[in-house]
């Protein structure tokens, strides 16, 4: 009998506009977006990442706006893993992102890894994926993977290091 790929939650988290919805969609086969307008309101869920077969993981993401901060911590619940989306040519929202991660971070039970994904690499005045992991203050065991997510450019490279370090810490 075939055992059941280990279920896993993925949390996509960050500021308002940084990407969040589009990593969602495009990491998963199967993604659906509640918004009004444009802008994420409840959540996004996506299943089916086909990249590993060995997990069955479920990835959730944030809205970003402030207003939406409950919400941001209740579905931190249960993560096993976080990817913190930040607008790379957007300077001024990194302090909100720190608030971000840190809210969600406060709502788990232990450490649980987390990349940042220096968002929009693309466009000009976009800061290096180092210029962001300086700015954010993190530590330098902390991934900062430059991406576009409009075209996919480096989800992959994102979620192969979370996926790493989330079953690392499961077996701790």
């Amino acid at each position: 009998m075939e055992e059941e790929p280990k279920v896993m939650k993925i949390l996509v988290t960050g500021p308002y506009s940084s990407g969040k919805s589009t990593v969602v969609s495009k990491l998963c086969k199967e993604a659906v977006s509640i918004d009004s307008l444009g802008t994420t309101v409840a959540f996004d869920f996506g299943s089916r990442y086909e990249e590993v077969n060995f997990l069955d993981l479920k990835i959730f993401g944030t809205p970003g706006q402030v207003r939406f901060r409950f919400l941001q911590e209740i579905l931190a619940l249960g993560s096993a893993g976080i990817l913190l989306v930040v607008d790379s040519t957007s300077p001024e929202t990194l302090e909100l992102a720190r608030s971000v991660l840190t809210g969600v971070q406060k709502e788990l039970p232990k450490k649980v890894p987390v990349v940042i994904l220096a968002n929009k690499q693309d466009l000009v005045g976009a800061l290096s994926p180092d210029e962001v992991k300086e700015k954010l203050g993190v530590s330098q065991e902390v991934s900062v993977i430059g991406t576009v997510a409009t075209e996919g450019v480096g989800l992959k490279e994102a979620m192969t290091k979370l996926i790493g370090l989330m079953l690392e810490s499961d077996k701790a």
